[in-house]
């Protein structure tokens, strides 16, 4: 294959790394936003009726839907996994950085890379970086796949909850 000027070949070392640095926090987050739909529709007070328009939230859209559904409808959870529900918010951070925002590597032993993104900074766009190494991306992968757990857990409580008043 011929290189095309200005587009990396993917076959190299810092392909593979970024694919698969990307591909894990892109599965994490299509499971982790698909267990808080789950229980935003389990804390609702008609699951069987739900109106929501999932499709047309994004990741920052559910995480406060989340908080506000857990508050009202089951306040219990919300103290339960308040911890939790705050970590959401470092997990979309690291996850927007990760999935919308060009990556390159500082090192040939692929231990450290910035990420590249425009910020709004005194009402103005400027280019901005951000640090990261692969001991810290690991770390957090480690930290979001526990978090995913605790929701999943809570997932269940509510299902539970659901198939008992329910009669399923």
């Amino acid at each position: 294959m011929q290189p095309i000027k200005g587009v990396r070949i993917y076959e190299e070392p810092e392909a593979f790394a970024e694919i698969s640095i990307r591909g894990k926090f892109l599965k994490m987050s299509c499971d982790l936003e698909t267990t808080l739909i789950r229980i935003m529709t389990l804390v609702t007070p008609d699951p069987l009726n739900q109106t929501r328009n999932f499709k047309g939230l994004t990741m920052g859209n559910k995480i406060e839907a989340l908080i506000a559904d857990l508050k009202k409808y089951k306040n219990k959870y919300y103290l339960e996994y308040e911890n939790e529900l705050n970590k959401l918010w470092d997990f979309k951070a690291i996850r927007d950085d990760m999935a919308h925002h060009k990556m390159k590597f500082d090192d040939v032993q692929l231990k450290s890379f910035k990420v590249f993104l425009i910020d709004v900074q005194d009402g103005k766009e400027q280019l901005h970086q951000k640090q990261y190494t692969i001991d810290f991306v690991n770390e957090k992968i480690i930290e979001f796949i526990n978090l995913n757990v605790s929701f999943e857990k809570l997932n269940d409580k509510l299902w539970n909850n659901f198939k008992v008043k329910n009669s399923i």
